[in-house]
């Protein structure tokens, strides 16, 4: 049989085991100065503390690995669903349903340096994808829905383009339109009812949009290019599955540039503290490592006098 690797080691150990009594009294050396129980004890700290700080290291990454694994959950729950640029929607996971005459998509890989996905519906037709959501969580939770987007053909008092969250407590949407000068007009809410925003002498450009949902006060704000247009915006029903669904949900002719889509989910406050807590303790735990400094004491040459 072959032998085991921890063989040789145990008859080194014995070895040193044996030697090292003869070695401090001199017996072995004679000639040798003996060494000192301190000696001893300093070499064998100066070779163990490394080993040790390298063990409190591995233990603060370990705890480090950990934190972030247990927050990973926190973030992981972000994205529910997006569209970006020219992608073809079906690929990331959307469902193209359509109506009536239906309508054109197409990619557009640059749109005024805007690489956005194009849909299209004539009189009679609608086209729109949907995605299904986890029904819990835009529920339980604050989310915010993005768009950038631009409108390129649609009346202004009748909105056509559309981006909705629909869930079994509540519908949430909004119906982007554009003036006869190009500017454009966002409703939010109820279709031909909600309240309405004009982004006055901006053209025909991609804006930003975000409906920012809080599940404490039951309401949506709407936010435009980075700055809170509207609030207090309310559902405007329910529904019987959760999706998110953007396109052309009404009859034509309207035809818009989506350069991206998506609905995130908000973690709570109580959970960026846990993460905190965590990421803390793996402060504590590297600040407050143990530094055992071994205390040497000289080496003194033991008298030949007699009393």
């Amino acid at each position: 049989h072959a032998c085991p690797l921890y063989y040789p080691l145990i008859w080194l150990l014995g070895l040193f085991a044996l030697i090292l009594p003869r070695l401090i009294s001199g017996q072995i050396c004679p000639k040798a100065k003996p060494i000192s129980y301190y000696q001893v004890k300093t070499t064998c700290q100066s070779m163990v503390r490394p080993i040790r700080n390298a063990i409190m290291k591995t233990r603060t990454l370990i705890t480090a690995v950990v934190v972030l694994g247990l927050s990973t959950p926190i973030f992981g729950q972000g994205v529910l669903y997006q569209h970006l640029g020219a992608n073809n929607p079906t690929g990331e996971g959307f469902t193209l349903l359509t109506s009536g005459a239906g309508g054109t998509a197409s990619p557009i890989p640059n749109d005024a340096g805007v690489a956005a996905w194009a849909t299209q519906v004539g009189a009679g037709g609608t086209l729109w994808y949907s995605g299904q959501l986890n029904s819990l969580s835009p529920v339980q939770s604050d989310w915010v829905l993005s768009v950038n987007m631009r409108v390129l053909q649609s009346g202004h008092s009748f909105e056509n383009s559309f981006v909705q969250v629909r869930t079994s407590d509540y519908i949430y949407s909004l119906w982007f339109a554009a003036q006869a000068d190009g500017d454009p007009i966002v409703r939010a809410g109820a279709f031909a009812s909600g309240p309405v925003f004009v982004m006055e002498g901006v053209g025909a450009g991609y804006h930003d949009y975000q409906l920012r949902y809080s599940s404490i006060a039951g309401n949506a704000q709407l936010w435009v290019d980075g700055v809170m247009r509207l609030s207090g915006i309310t559902s405007t029903g329910q529904s019987g599955t959760s999706v998110l669904q953007w396109g052309e949900g009404q009859a034509g002719p309207s035809s818009s540039r989506w350069g991206s889509v998506s609905i995130q989910v908000v973690p709570e406050p109580s959970s960026f503290g846990l993460m905190l807590v965590g990421l803390s303790a793996v402060g504590l735990t590297s600040g407050f490592r143990q530094r055992r400094d071994c205390v040497s004491v000289p080496y003194r040459e033991p008298s030949t006098r007699r009393a």
